[in-house]
């Protein structure tokens, strides 16, 4: 029984597999029976037959043949073909044949594309050699009209063109020999001979309207234009050196001549309508020129500037010798009362070394000028320089002469520092002495000593002379931050011995209850009777936060109560 249905399962799965290979062999089928209908059904006889509507010779005729004989041939033979394939291809399905079904439609459908490529190549040529017709017939008429408008153009401004007008005729006499060739090439049907002939004729054109319009304004620029700047440039030459102007750094006479050399060839070049070999030189000369003329506006506008600002230059430096020469002796009153560093004595000498080497660097300028035996150019330039470091010279003197004043100042306020040090100090002791302390540590008074000791140092210091401020500068500092320290020292410890002071009186109500707190407290006020004010407060800070962790700030928020209720008395 087992065996009867595996079998009949094996039965309905080799039917199954049989009709579906077979459906697909028919849809494939019909896919390529589709296909070679619709390339059938295509116009192609009707777009070959375009081509009657022009000259049937020449190529045109070659081409026509052609693409009718291809066409043919896939209709008579190529589509039989695929026809005949199909047919055999659904044969063999029907025989169960499916693999040579599927290679007959692989064949088929290579050559259905085979074919799409010859049509599509063929529809391609077609279109080029229609499009070359059309394409020919409106460009000619438009070179035509080209022709037209560049022979009227010679012929009403035939003076501009001097001898390349019968140079720019012959090209245009070929430019319609080839009109004539194009019209034959269209007659015996060789559309496409004729396109590269109409393609060959507009780059000559372009050529030719190029030297029309180039070739009257090259001569211009060689025969009137170059040749006037050329002269204005020799006269206006001849009239600077007439007003002693030095020119000669420039070479503008040997490059005239060479211009003119130049020139000279250039126009045999365009006399024949040669323009590209010197349309580029021809630019170059013009930047020349333009180069020269504005070297000698250089010239003129320097010597406008000279004579503008060389009579302020003298003023200025003989004001700053003078200047130069107070601050030295200034320099020399200073030396008796103040020492001076290295760099302020180098300075000084500087001063006076730059000062003489401008002075003779200007009489030496001035000289030259005067003999003209520099160009204005180089003069203002040198000029320029002067002035610059005249001004470098006088920052310099400037600041200089602030450092000779600013020792004088220093010498005063390192006075009043002492001074008002001395009464810092004074204030020290004074609320020392103002204080309920038992007493101070040695340490400080030692502090105070040495603060004592370095103001008087510089004291001593400024006794001196010369007065070496460097010095003074530096024991001033250390005498200052001393004092400081020493003032800043006794507030702490003020407020240290305060703070102990409360926490203790904070602290005896546990006196009672606290037999270890009393112990301890007992301790801070030996130490603050010793003088050991931050012992005093570190012990009782420590007693107190055994049993209150809020004492410090209980007693901080008393103090400030009583301070602002001190505050308020002061105010009343």
């Amino acid at each position: 029984m087992e065996y009867v249905i595996g079998l009949i399962i094996l039965s309905l799965g080799l039917i199954t597999y049989t009709l579906i290979m077979r459906k697909r062999v028919y849809n494939e089928v019909a896919r390529l029976e589709s296909w070679k209908v619709e390339i059938m059904n295509r116009p192609v006889t009707e777009e070959i037959s375009r081509v009657k509507e022009l000259n049937l010779t020449g190529q045109a005729e070659e081409k026509f043949e052609s693409w009718r004989n291809t066409w043919d041939d896939i209709v008579t033979r190529k589509f039989p073909d695929v026809e005949e394939r199909l047919f055999d291809a659904e044969e063999a399905a029907e025989k169960f044949r499916f693999t040579r079904a599927k290679k007959i439609n692989q064949e088929t459908n290579e050559d259905l594309q085979e074919i799409e490529e010859q049509i599509k190549l063929l529809l391609s040529e077609l279109q080029d050699l229609l499009g070359s017709e059309q394409q020919n017939r409106v460009d000619v008429e438009g070179l035509r009209q080209t022709v037209k408008q560049v022979k009227k153009r010679l012929l009403t401004e035939r003076h501009t063109f001097g001898k390349a007008e019968s140079y720019i005729e012959a090209m245009i006499e070929n430019v319609e020999k080839q009109f004539a060739i194009v019209d034959q090439q269209t007659v015996d049907g060789n559309y496409f001979e004729a396109r590269e002939t109409v393609l060959n004729i507009k780059n000559e054109l372009i050529d030719i309207e190029e030297k029309s319009d180039l070739v009257p304004e090259l001569l211009a620029d060689c025969q009137n234009y170059i040749p006037a700047q050329i002269q204005e440039l020799r006269s206006g030459i001849a009239e600077m050196q007439g007003q002693e102007y030095v020119l000669s750094h420039l070479p503008i006479e040997t490059e005239l001549e060479k211009i003119e050399e130049e020139l000279a060839e250039h126009q045999k070049f365009i006399e024949k309508a040669e323009i590209d070999k010197v349309k580029d030189e021809i630019f170059d000369i013009k930047e020349v020129i333009e180069e020269m003329y504005d070297a000698l506006e250089k010239e003129v506008i320097s010597k406008q500037i000279i004579d503008k600002e060389a009579p302020h230059v003298e003023p200025l430096l003989h004001q700053l010798r003078e200047e130069i020469a107070i601050t030295k002796e200034e320099t020399e009153f200073v030396q008796l009362s103040y020492q001076l560093t290295e760099k302020d004595l180098e300075t000084q000498h500087r001063l006076e070394t730059e000062l003489n080497h401008m002075l003779r660097k200007y009489e030496d300028t001035i000289l030259r000028m005067k003999e003209n035996n520099a160009p204005a150019t180089q003069i203002r330039k040198e000029l320029e320089k002067i002035t610059e470091k005249v001004k470098e010279i006088m920052e310099t003197h400037a600041t200089f002469r602030d450092t000779l004043q600013t020792l004088r100042k220093d010498e005063l306020e390192a006075r009043n520092q002492i001074q008002e040090m001395r009464v810092k100090l004074l204030e020290t002791n004074r609320l020392v002495k103002k204080s309920t302390l038992p007493g101070v540590p040695k340490q400080f008074w030692s502090q105070i000593t040495d603060a004592s000791g370095s103001i008087q140092s510089v004291a001593y210091k400024l006794e001196e002379k010369p007065l070496d401020m460097a010095t003074i500068h530096r024991l001033l500092k250390e005498a200052n931050d001393n004092v400081n320290g020493v003032y800043n020292e006794l507030n702490r410890m003020l407020e240290n011995a305060l703070l102990s002071e409360k926490l203790i009186q904070y602290g005896n109500r546990y006196r009672n209850s606290y037999p270890f707190i009393a112990a301890k407290l007992i301790e801070a006020e030996q130490s603050f009777r010793s003088c050991q004010y931050d012992l005093s407060l570190e012990q009782a800070a420590e007693a107190l936060e055994e049993i209150d962790e809020n004492a410090i700030e209980n007693v901080n928020e008393w103090l400030k109560v009583e301070e602002m209720r001190f505050v308020s008395k002061g105010e009343e």
